[in-house]
């Protein structure tokens, strides 16, 4: 009865919001420091390997967290390192300092590459590979679903990064030097039957780290230090580095992640750089105040375990313009503050748009959620938040936006609500399309 009380009480107690773990690889360089999880605080003060590593954890090359502390890595497949499961998908749960557990997610390996990147998809949990597989497990594990590959897309370059908004998946490549792509940041609809790549923007060097940012942002990291924030509606941008003037002290950004409620970055610098740290860097001061040592293991990646603040879901329906009203955000939902939410690509006439606020996202006035709204005279259509405020709206161009301001109350803390718009349109008879959704939560 005591050892079983002692683990439920152990399997509660998770990395704490706004911490960071890291992964390390063994040096295969100088075989002088076993890989393993690491673990930082908030405050980025000290980074301490976590007790009860497994064998598995020497080739850790890929992280991510849950806003619930759970850590999800993924291993490397190659020579010089030898683990029992290379090119898996583990889940584990930390108490203490240590691991308490570890459970392999992955019923067996992807394919015969390495696990680059990990990335959380409500209870999913996506993955690109280095031979150029991109799909997801279930959460809870199982067996991978392999929804397109690199390399029968014409992708030269080989996966490296990966992360998502919701709707969109977002995938990183290397840097073909004798046979460049036309991108290495990449996107697509993990919905669609048949995805398909939409060139987002081209590095001057891979594009080795993903995560999301402000404003629906996409952080890129590559190699010598930089930083970039891409626009996920604009293809073939040119990248907009963040970071000039003020490299990663490391000089390398192999794993780089984002927690959007602070807004400082999380950097690992990989093999290619001598420096054993995770450096942290501040966005809107543009400077890098912090960094934490790993002793001389090669770190391969970092993560923030925090909620997310915007999520998009379900798909909407077409305008009489032939595109999908969409959804977007700028501004933060923190309490005693304000943000705004977008509505984009809405037919311009007539020109109005109804933003629907909603405590659900199971349950709305017609019944179970999402609801087809062919039956009112809107087919293809789906509500799919419940209808407990309505705002309305006027556009310009087919684009408009509507502020909503946070009381201060400690009660809202982690409150959870949804958005989505309904726009005129003489698409149908009803004279309204819907958008996309959003799920928002308050901190």
């Amino acid at each position: 009865m005591f050892c079983s009380l002692f683990l439920t009480a152990s399997l509660t107690a998770q990395i704490a919001r706004d911490d960071w773990v890291a992964t390390t690889l063994t040096n295969f360089i100088t075989n002088s420091a076993n890989g393993g999880l690491w673990h930082t605080d908030a405050a980025q003060t000290t980074a301490t390997l976590l007790a009860g590593q497994t064998t598995n954890m020497a080739g850790a090359n890929a992280v991510a967290a849950d806003e619930n502390g759970f850590v999800f890595y993924g291993t490397i497949r190659m020579s010089q390192i030898s683990i029992p499961n290379p090119c898996e998908i583990f889940q584990v749960i930390v108490a203490g300092g240590g691991i308490v557990l570890e459970t392999q997610l992955t019923t067996a390996a992807i394919d015969t590459g390495s696990i680059s990147a990990l990335a959380l998809r409500r209870n999913q949990i996506w993955f690109v590979t280095d031979a150029g597989n991109v799909g997801w497990i279930p959460k809870a594990g199982g067996a991978p679903t392999i929804v397109l590959n690199l390399p029968a897309q014409g992708v030269n370059g080989s996966g490296q990064s990966l992360t998502t908004n919701g709707r969109e998946i977002f995938v990183g490549t290397s840097h073909s030097g004798g046979n460049p792509d036309p991108a290495n940041v990449w996107s697509f609809d993990p919905e669609s039957a048949s995805p398909v790549l939409t060139q987002l923007a081209f590095l001057g060097g891979s594009a080795f780290a993903m995560d999301m940012a402000r404003d629906g942002q996409v952080l890129v990291g590559r190699i010598n230090g930089h930083l970039y924030l891409i626009d996920p509606l604009v293809q073939n941008q040119t990248p907009n580095q963040i970071n000039i003037g003020a490299p990663a002290p490391q000089g390398n950004s192999n794993g780089t992640a984002i927690n959007p409620w602070s807004n400082v970055v999380g950097n690992a610098p990989g093999y290619g750089s001598s420096t054993r740290m995770i450096s942290f860097y501040d966005v809107a001061a543009n400077s890098w105040p912090a960094q934490v040592n790993m002793d001389t293991s090669i770190p391969s990646g970092v993560a923030s375990s925090h909620e997310e603040p915007f999520f998009l879901f379900g798909q909407g329906c077409t305008g009489a313009n032939g595109l999908e009203p969409r959804m977007g955000w700028t501004g933060m939902p923190l309490q005693g503050q304000s943000f705004d939410l977008t509505l984009r690509d809405a037919d311009s006439n007539p020109g109005i748009a109804l933003l629907v606020l909603g405590l659900s996202n199971t349950v709305g006035p017609f019944g179970a959620l999402p609801t087809d709204l062919g039956f009112i005279g809107a087919p293809g259509c789906s509500e799919f938040v419940s209808l407990d405020v309505s705002l309305l709206v006027l556009l310009q161009s087919g684009a408009g936006s509507s502020t909503v301001s946070v009381p201060v109350n400690p009660t809202l803390t982690g409150y959870r609500f949804h958005a989505q718009w309904a726009t005129g349109s003489a698409a149908n008879s009803l004279g309204l399309v819907f958008s996309d959704a959003v799920s928002i939560q308050v901190r």
